[in-house]
Formats: C-alpha cells, sequence, structure tokens
C-alpha cells in the first residue's frame, strides 16, 4: 500500500490508485507511464514531504489521522514536516513509538525553526511535551509531540553529498 500526501487531500495522507504505479525490477516502483517518478510531493515553493523517506530512515510509521501543516527540504542537509495530529492516536503513537518526556526545552532545539514560516517551535513549557531522537549512519533525526498543541514536528538532517 502507498500513500500520497497532495494539495487535493487537503494534506492528508491518501493511499495511491490503482495503477498509478508499475512494477519494477527489485520490488521497486515507477511511474505506470514510464516517465520519471519523484518520490517528494510538492507543496509550493520549496516545500515537499517525502513519507517513504521518514519512514524509512526513523522507522517510525506516522499515525494515521495526521494533517500535514507544512514541509520544506532545504535541498542541503535539512528536511522537516509540521503535522497536526488527532489527540486519541497521538498519545498511542507517543507511546508506540517509546518517546522520552521532555526534561529541557534544550531537547527540543531544532533547526527547522530556521525553515519554517507559519509553524515554528514555540515551547513555553516542558508540560506535555516528548521527543524520539536519533543518530544513525549518516542521518540525524528527531520527533517533537506537543499533546498540548496536538502538533508533530520532525526533522532529518542528511548527509550534503555536494561537499558544501
Amino acid at each position: 500500500k502507498h500513500e500520497l500526501i497532495s494539495p487535493q487531500s487537503g494534506g492528508q495522507f491518501s493511499p495511491a490508485k490503482h495503477g498509478q504505479f508499475a512494477s519494477a525490477r527489485g520490488g521497486q516502483l515507477k511511474p505506470a507511464n514510464g516517465g520519471q517518478f519523484d518520490r517528494r510531493l510538492h507543496f509550493g515553493n520549496k516545500q515537499s514531504f517525502d513519507k517513504v523517506f521518514y519512514e524509512k530512515t526513523t522507522r517510525i510509521k506516522f499515525p494515521e489521522k495526521c494533517f500535514v501543516l507544512e514541509a520544506f527540504d532545504n535541498g542541503e542537509f535539512l528536511t522537516g514536516a509540521v503535522f497536526d495530529v488527532d489527540s486519541m492516536s497521538f498519545q498511542n503513537f507517543i507511546v508506540t513509538n517509546s518517546f522520552d518526556t521532555v526534561k529541557s526545552l534544550l531537547d527540543v532545539n531544532i533547526l527547522s525553526k530556521n525553515y519554517l514560516t507559519k509553524n515554528k517551535p514555540m515551547f513555553h513549557s516542558t508540560r506535555n511535551l516528548f521527543f524520539k531522537r536519533k543518530v544513525e549512519q549518516d542521518h540525524y533525526w528527531i520527533f517533537i509531540a506537543d499533546l498540548n498543541s496536538k502538533r508533530l514536528w520532525t526533522e532529518i538532517k542528511y548527509p550534503d553529498w555536494s561537499g558544501q
């Protein structure tokens, strides 16, 4: 099952349509029309969210009921997204993925604050604030869950292969 996020779906995850993708060698997907396939889905200027990349890199599956509020990829080393999450599935998501309780606001200081325009992470208290982060291979990632606002911030730092 493949899921897409598109402006037509209001930013919500929606199943891919039958016949939208054709099988390729090695279990990969390719566009049914044989053209180039861009896994990223774009929202206006420089905004994109690649759900497959996030779930593969972090091994965390997003909650069923979540809505993309804002997303970006700076094209060099950082991608981030902010979601509005249904409160019932949010608590389960935090427990299932073994999030830690934020003890200091320094735990949730992320570079995405410099790229997000409408949903900057502005925390005033550690109450109902949880996070999970990891460094592995060439990636650093963090998820920040705020039960007060029902928001989930995500950020992945990836290698700058151009060497700049």
